[in-house]
């Protein structure tokens, strides 16, 4: 999936990538909460259509900031403990990607994941920025679950969606459109 993502990113400096990213992050998790905003407003009924391009979108963010910063910069985070953070992190994306049998968590409205995700977006950003592997690890694991576990409460593979939005942004890229930045 990352390797797929950077068909479609507009490359330019590690600074202004990452930021992009980060922001992208941001700016998606604000579009997802504000769906279910207006779901509770009672605005709106729920499109769920929209929560899962805005969750493909959350989820191509996050795979650019991992690109960024693990195949583009060369040593993100201090070598101390961050090797087994990430070689543990990477073990538990394979666990959320994979076959799930645990049901959903039923004691959880959507609404109340979603408000979870500036959270997670939270640790990402400020365990990036202060080199703390295990704080970066812990939001990357908390965002993809929660939108995993939104997914699976909708009905829809969290994988499904991945490759739904890799395909719509390739074929933004074929119709001469830079998809991202």
């Amino acid at each position: 999936y990352i390797r797929n993502t950077r068909k479609t990113w507009n490359d330019q400096t590690l600074i202004t990538n990452q930021k992009c990213a980060y922001l992208g992050i941001a700016s998606e998790i604000g579009e997802l909460t504000d769906i279910y905003r207006k779901v509770l407003n009672e605005e709106e009924k729920i499109d769920t259509t929209k929560v899962f391009e805005e969750i493909g979108d959350i989820s191509y963010f996050l795979a650019r900031v991992l690109d960024e910063l693990f195949y583009v910069h060369e040593e993100p985070f201090s070598r101390n403990d961050s090797k087994t953070v990430f070689d543990d992190m990477l073990l538990d994306i394979e666990n959320i990607l994979g076959v799930r049998d645990l049901e959903p968590l039923k004691e959880f409205d959507v609404s109340d994941l979603v408000l979870a995700l500036p959270c997670y977006y939270r640790d990402i950003y400020v365990g990036s920025s202060t080199k703390n592997a295990k704080d970066f690890a812990v939001g990357v694991l908390s965002l993809m679950s929660t939108l995993s576990e939104i997914s699976g409460i909708l009905g829809v593979d969290y994988k499904k969606i991945l490759t739904a939005n890799i395909i719509k942004e390739s074929k933004k890229l074929k119709d001469g459109k830079k998809s991202r930045k």
